[in-house]
This record gives C-alpha cells, structure tokens and sequence, in this order.
C-alpha cells in the first residue's frame, strides 16, 4: 500500500513538474524587454546595443520596446531610424518584465525606482566600468545579469558586480565594400586628433600627398567605411583603454593590413603578426609599426595572408553567433536571475 500512494504521489510530482516547465515556457513565449537609449551621435556603444535589440527582435518569444530621452537625435546615424521612431514608448519598467540596459541608462531607472524583482541584462562595454573615480562605477551595486563584451571587461569588473557576469563577444557586421586602393595609409585619429596629426606630419614626409589621408576629427559611418575599403594600411587611434574596439573588426574586413596598438579590450582578437599588427600604445610603437605594414605591402605573399586570417577572424565574430549566446541567457533568466 505504501510502496503504492509513493508511485502515485511520485507520478503527481513529475506532472507537476511538466506542468511548471510548460508554465515558465509560455510566460518566456511573451517576455517584454523594455530598452533605454540617450542617442546624441553614433558610437560603436549605440551600434551594439541595437544589435541587441534586433537579436530580441527577430527572436520568437519576445516582444521588446525602447524608449529614447528626449534629446535624441532622429537622423540616418541613429541605428534605429527611422524604423523605431514612431514606436517610441515611455520609459516605463512598471510595464516590462525585463529591462536592457548600458552606459548611462541605469540614471533613468534609479530615477524612477528600481524593483528588485525585475530582471536587468547590463551590457558592459568598457574597462572603466570597474575604475572607481568614473561614473558608472557605482551601477555595478545594482542587481544584475551582466553581459561583458570582451574577457577584459569582465576582468575588470570581477569580485564587484553584483550578480552573474557573462561574457560574449563583440560581434559586428561590416559591409562588404568592393573599392579601387587609392590611399596608401590611412590614419583613423578622431579619438585622438593631436596624436594623428603628429603622426600625420612624420608620413607628410615619406608617402606622396595622394597616397596619405589623415582623419584627425570624427566623419559620418558610411565616409569613414568608404575610406577604409579605399585604404591599403591603415592606422588606427583608439582610446587607450577600449572594451573592445570594433573598427578593428572592419579594417580587418576592407583594408589590406591593419595596424591597431594594445588598448586592452583589444587583446583577445587583434593577434599581433597574424592578422594584424598590434604595437604598444607609444608613438615610437606607432611609427614602427605602421612602417612595418607598409613594407609588408611589398610582399604579396605575407600581406594575403595576413587579409586572409583578418578576413576569418571577422567571420568568427557572426552576429548570428552573438544572437545564440545572448538567447541561451535570456531564455534561462529566470532560472539565471
């Protein structure tokens, strides 16, 4: 008799369980993830956190909103014009299961509140976020899951975040640009304008005015895109520490070598002597590297090589792999949170 009640109590139990699975999949089947955005110019930040939106977006199960402050700008910079810009709705948690959040946009929240049992996906792009003098230093208190996009990131913020780190990747999507090589060097500065105009005035004096093309102030996207694809070597000024620096990722995609110094979040994917040169952030470094690429031009052998390994490390960057990971954390966040 006991052996019997024990067998059908079990029998209750496994339906139970079943039914409680079924129960979290259907709540998951109609998540709501509300997204926060302070869009002032394009930045690789902005560029990512779209990404994310669009992973959610395509993805069966969600249904995500954004909402933007009001000074953002409506131009084609914006990622998400003009599609998003009638189906703005107000930053309001209260109506959302989850939020995304990055940078800055955890000032709004704390503004209005924070529920402590919403979830909140943090994505961290940068290594300052574990520098205590800067300002989003102190968001790492806040419960969260944590998306970091790069080893480096998460290292950096390691033993102070409150809740589990996760890390992804940076993915990117470049455009495949099909141009004439008419710039021998092309120096990428707008970060650091005076570093790009020092160097600018070494090469005046070794490569013909034709062939040397210096941006030492920020250009639109697609400009800067077009002088990428236009450039045989091309030198890039990041700021010196970055979480990941994706206008790697699209130099190595359009130009023949790439030449980008150590600025941490760099480090896992810019293989020094493989798939490009990566010196340290010195202006000596600098000049001797960028000589180094362009002596590597005479090489055919060497410089294809060298595209070739940039070109599958691009490819190993998919947004479609970005997507899977990110779903695995968000179809479990309940469990995960």
């Amino acid at each position: 008799m006991g052996s019997f009640f024990l067998s059908k109590n079990y029998e209750v139990f496994m339906w139970q369980s079943v039914l409680n699975t079924l129960t979290r999949k259907s709540k998951r089947s109609v998540t709501r993830v509300l997204f926060h955005r302070d869009f002032l110019g394009y930045t690789g930040g902005h560029q990512k956190v779209a990404d994310y939106f669009s992973h959610l977006q395509k993805s069966a199960g969600y249904k995500v909103n954004i909402a933007f402050s009001a000074r953002t700008v409506w131009d084609a910079s914006n990622p998400w014009f003009p599609k998003s810009q009638q189906a703005v709705v107000p930053f309001s948690p209260a109506a959302a299961d989850a939020l995304f959040l990055a940078g800055l946009d955890w000032k709004e929240y704390l503004r209005l509140g924070v529920d402590p049992n919403k979830p909140v996906v943090n994505l961290i792009q940068h290594v300052r976020h574990g520098d205590p003098s800067q300002n989003v230093y102190p968001f790492l208190k806040q419960k969260a899951v944590r998306i970091c996009v790069s080893q480096q990131v998460a290292d950096a913020i390691a033993g102070k975040a409150n809740g589990p780190v996760h890390v992804i990747a940076n993915a990117h999507e470049v455009p495949n640009i099909v141009s004439l090589k008419t710039i021998e060097l092309l120096v990428v500065g707008g970060k650091r304008s005076a570093l790009a105009r020092q160097l600018g005035r070494v090469f005046q004096a070794e490569i013909p005015a034709a062939d040397l093309c210096v941006l030492d102030q920020f250009v639109s996207r697609e400009a800067l895109l077009a002088k990428m694809a236009a450039a045989r070597v091309v030198l890039l000024l990041p700021n010196e520490t970055e979480g990941f620096y994706l206008p790697a990722l699209e130099v190595m995609q359009l130009a023949d070598v790439t030449v980008v110094p150590d600025c941490v979040g760099n480090r896992d994917f810019c293989q020094d002597g493989v798939n490009c040169l990566r010196p340290e952030y010195t202006f000596e470094a600098l000049l001797l590297a960028t000589r180094q690429a362009l002596t590597l031009l005479g090489d055919k052998e060497v410089c294809v090589a060298m595209r070739r390994r940039a070109q599958q490390t691009v490819a190993q960057h998919s947004l479609a792999s970005e997507r899977a990971q990110f779903l695995k954390i968000m179809d479990n966040l309940d469990q995960v949170w």
